[in-house]
């Protein structure tokens, strides 16, 4: 995988953990890197209490985590589903069947990664600029 979308996979899945950590109140969570022929998909999927995406998406303050792992997804041509379910409103607080969970897939298609290859590439072969310059014949400024 290049760098670029390596790097960003990494972040989802810290940022997905991390609110798995402090958030969900889960005992299982599952982490998954398919390589699939379209795309590649990473899932982190938590048995926990769940929550409003709707909500939290929509909140000025709340959800930032969110809107990272979804800006960063879009920056490498990706993208970022959630699926909670929201914690049971009849059950009190802190019953077991008030637990759902939550699952992030984070996408990347084909045509993307090879995009990203193919920049990667080009990096890797370029000659620096400056000893492009340093090799150049020197030029007079009058001519």
């Amino acid at each position: 995988l290049p760098d670029e979308v390596k790097t960003v996979l990494f972040r989802v899945a810290q940022e997905a953990l991390t609110n798995v950590a402090k958030h969900a109140r889960a005992t299982t969570v599952d982490l998954s890197l398919a390589f699939e022929p379209e795309h590649i998909e990473l899932r982190i999927n938590d048995d926990g209490r769940g929550f409003d995406v709707d909500r939290i998406s929509a909140h000025p303050t709340a959800g930032i985590g969110l809107r990272n792992m979804r800006e960063r997804l879009a920056a490498i041509g990706g993208r970022l589903e959630v699926h909670a379910d929201q914690p049971s409103k009849a059950a009190p607080m802190g019953a077991d069947d008030a637990l759902h969970g939550t699952l992030v897939m984070a996408s990347v298609p084909r045509h993307a990664l090879q995009r990203w290859a193919l920049n990667e590439a080009m990096q890797a072969s370029s000659v620096p600029v400056a000893r492009v310059l340093d090799n150049a014949p020197a030029r007079s400024l009058d001519t």
